[in-house]
């Protein structure tokens, strides 16, 4: 996937699309400057991953990636939707159809999900093992002639 952002981010240097980064691919340097930067403690950093906010901050990510580093995180917040322009490249369902299959059914913020429906009902617990109060009678099955448990 790239990003093509507008010319007030990029000062007009390019307008080529530039590849996406995100919190899993980008250099570890960078994803803890956006945190230095955001101010927020690491279990605020990963629940705002699963929210709105992972477009932001894929923005900043690919912007500092790409040397535009005097790109603020309060400017990448602050945009919308419409001032980026994602471009998708050759492999990118695949790629994105395999982190789904990998990470299981779907989660509660997938529609197809059935976590995400109000009306499903909550799963029965699991019964516990419990021993039988009768004791086996073992195999009633007659062994082979010749045998050694014969």
């Amino acid at each position: 996937m790239k990003i093509r952002f507008p010319d007030h981010l990029t000062g007009g240097v390019t307008r080529e699309p530039l590849r996406a980064m995100n919190q899993k691919n980008a250099p570890i340097r960078l994803v803890a400057e956006l945190q230095m930067e955001t101010g927020w403690d690491l279990k605020t950093f990963r629940e705002a991953q699963a929210t709105m906010y992972s477009i932001a901050m894929a923005a900043w990510l690919t912007l500092h990636n790409a040397g535009f580093t005097t790109v603020t995180w309060d400017q990448t917040a602050e945009l919308s939707t419409e001032d980026l322009e994602f471009i998708e490249e050759p492999g990118d369902r695949a790629a994105a159809e395999q982190a789904l299959a990998e990470s299981g059914e779907g989660d509660a913020s997938d529609p197809a999900s059935p976590a995400s429906s109000r009306d499903a009902e909550p799963a029965e617990p699991r019964k516990a093992a419990t021993r039988s109060k009768n004791p086996s009678r073992g195999s009633q099955a007659k062994s082979a002639r010749g045998s050694r448990t014969s």
